[in-house]
Parts: structure tokens; C-alpha cells; sequence
């Protein structure tokens, strides 16, 4: 059985239809499907860098008021 590392608080259903779309090969056609507009943010590092430019964009405003 594969361990789902970002889904095990998820319930047991769901993980297995998971499971199963993974053996399958067909987890990533599904993912596409239900949400056909990807972002940019594909990296950690892409991941890091809109995180902080959030980050000084809301402490900016926050200092303003």
C-alpha cells in the first residue's frame, strides 16, 4: 500500500480512490479535468517567492494603517 504523505488526515475513501487513480494511471488526466487552468507556481523555489511577495505586500498595507 502507498503512503499518500499530504493526504493522510484525509479520509480512508478518499485516499483509496487516490490509490487506485495512481495505479491506474490516471490521476494526472483527472487532476487536469477538474481544474483545466494551471498556475504558474510549479517550484518551491516559485513557491517561496510569491509566498514572500505576499508577505511584504500585506505588512506593507498593515504599517499604513
Amino acid at each position: 500500500m502507498q503512503h499518500l504523505k499530504y493526504l493522510s488526515a484525509y479520509p480512508p475513501e478518499l485516499q483509496e480512490k487516490v490509490r487506485r487513480l495512481i495505479a491506474e494511471e490516471k490521476l494526472g488526466p483527472y487532476l487536469a479535468d477538474k481544474y483545466p487552468r494551471a498556475h504558474a507556481v510549479q517550484s518551491d523555489r516559485a513557491l517561496y517567492h510569491y509566498c514572500s511577495e505576499l508577505k511584504q505586500e500585506f505588512l506593507r498595507v498593515s504599517e499604513d494603517r
